[in-house]
């Protein structure tokens, strides 16, 4: 945590009992849900204004709507398919697996160590424990239920936390906005008239909060945007789950999924983020009569703080369940997706090819315990080189953009060569692909010996018969075309229609 006087409404044991406690005894599954959504959301809102929030809303919304088109196609070319790296490896060979089994390996840590150092931060600053321990125990209750429970039982749960999650959060949200010392939306909107005064941010039309014409939020929502649609298909986890989930309720799910999702940055990181820049100054907010450090924003501190101000310990045990119930989600997406790499992209391909159901089952389980020790280690030492959530939300899509188009080809375009894949898209040349080669991919089963490997020749794929029936197949292309006009809607309402008209030399005004 940063150095500061400011108070913490909680005892260390609290934070430990939550971390521990709590994580053994959601040991049965987990959701996916990321933490980041709120806490930097929250964060970029103070920095940025009105407009922060929403960019974030808009990038998630349109990464959901689109990984809906990628996981249809998926299921309808490569049926038996468990990871995103075995069909590269499938399709473009050796050198290609090589490095999507490096870059989908960057990519699963630097998104799990991003989640640790925001949720670590945030548990630090609601209950003064010391950010190590709970970087350290945050993963241990995941560890040992993805373990025993494996994907099915972050499925299981997946419903039980989004319903926490939601439910403390509209409370919270709703607790922030009618608290005494914000007393109402008006009351609300004239404070930030009244701190507009004062806090100038730069880059934004005369430095107001309240406009939508703001540099430091538009370049924050395209990096946001193109880095996080990159951790979505470089994220073999998205891949697991869309291989698992039934067409029929993947593409309303994921839709529904996505529109629904964008309230939750939106009204989460607007509200926190303008209740910070209103009740800074006041007596009642954890730092006073200090502002917030740039260490303390950067870190993720100003959601636990403004729920803090307005909610006192009642609003900080909510949010404390909220993000460890967050984090652990992703985390279990994660330990899940690496140990299938491990499993079936590295030890099965190469080391054991003949290995059986049960051998792979356990290295994926060694998989998981090492991943989530390592993750732990990671962030340990990136917190003492003195990297925050904010530095590695930036960073993070720095490092993993590379792949994202390759990738989302070598489901979508037939002509994408190898060449693209290894080197780069703009010297790749044309190559007719055909399909056919994915449908030689075959199930894994609990018990059995895997059949030997083949080698695939073109006039065997004349042979290979679809393993879905030619009406569910039907449905399923009708699926892939709703999702392709459905994603396309998403996008131009979220990222044109509506924001763009709003990004020009004006102030929102109190509505009569």
């Amino acid at each position: 945590m940063a150095d500061s006087e400011a108070l913490v409404p909680l005892s260390q044991g609290v934070g430990y009992g939550v971390v521990v406690g709590v994580g053994l005894a959601f040991g049965l599954g987990m959701i996916f849900v990321t933490n980041t959504a709120i806490i930097w959301t929250a964060a970029q809102g103070y920095l940025y204004g009105i407009a922060a929030p929403f960019w974030y809303a808009a990038g998630c919304t349109i990464q959901i709507a689109l990984m809906t088109v990628l996981a249809i196609h998926a299921k309808v070319k490569i049926p038996n398919g468990h990871t995103a790296l075995e069909i590269v490896r499938l399709r473009y060979g050796f050198e290609a697996h090589m490095v999507f089994i490096f870059l989908c390996l960057v990519t699963n840590l630097l998104s799990v160590t991003a989640m640790i150092l925001g949720a670590a931060g945030v548990i630090t600053a609601l209950t003064g424990m010391h950010i190590i321990a709970s970087t350290f125990l945050l993963p241990l209750g995941v560890t040992l239920y993805t373990v025993v429970g494996g994907l099915k039982a972050t499925f299981l749960t997946d419903y039980v936390h989004t319903l926490v999650v939601m439910i403390l959060l509209c409370w919270i949200t709703i607790a922030v906005v009618n608290n005494e010392a914000i007393n109402g939306l008006g009351d609300f909107y004239d404070a930030l008239v009244e701190a507009d005064k004062t806090h100038n941010i730069e880059g934004n039309y005369r430095g107001s909060i309240l406009s939508f014409k703001s540099k430091g939020s538009i370049i924050f929502g395209l990096v946001h945007s193109f880095g996080d649609f990159a951790l979505v298909i470089m994220d073999t986890s998205f891949w697991q789950k869309g291989f698992a989930a039934d067409t029929a309720a993947a593409m309303p799910g994921y839709m529904l999924g996505g529109i629904s999702y964008f309230a939750v940055p939106w009204a989460v990181g607007t509200t926190a983020g303008l209740a910070a820049i209103v009740l800074e100054k006041s007596s009642i907010f954890p730092t006073y009569p200090r502002v917030m450090t740039t260490a303390e924003i950067n870190a993720g501190y100003v959601l636990p703080y403004a729920v803090m101000a307005v909610a006192g310990k009642g609003g900080a045990v909510g949010l404390l369940l909220v993000v460890f119930m967050t984090v652990t989600s992703t985390t279990s997406a994660e330990l899940i997706a690496v140990s299938s790499i491990v499993s079936f992209d590295i030890y099965r391909t190469y080391i054991n090819p003949k290995a059986h159901d049960k051998q792979v089952i356990r290295v994926s389980h060694w998989a998981v315990v090492g991943f989530g020790l390592f993750s732990s280690a990671f962030a340990t030492a990136l917190h003492y080189g003195g990297i925050d959530l904010n530095w590695m939300g930036y960073f993070l899509a720095t490092i993993i953009c590379p792949g994202m188009f390759p990738m989302a080809f070598t489901i979508l375009w037939r002509k994408q060569s190898k060449a693209a894949v290894v080197i780069s898209p703009i010297l790749g040349l044309p190559q007719d692909f055909d399909w056919r080669v994915f449908l030689l991919l075959t199930e894994v089963n609990e018990e059995g010996n895997p059949e030997p490997n083949r080698t695939v020749q073109v006039e065997d794929l004349d042979q290979v018969q679809h393993p879905y029936p030619e009406k569910e197949l039907r449905r399923m292309n009708r699926a892939k075309s709703i999702a392709a006009i459905a994603s396309v809607v998403i996008g131009l309402v979220t990222w044109v229609v509506w924001p763009l008209p709003l990004y020009r030399d004006y102030i929102f005004t109190k509505p009569v």
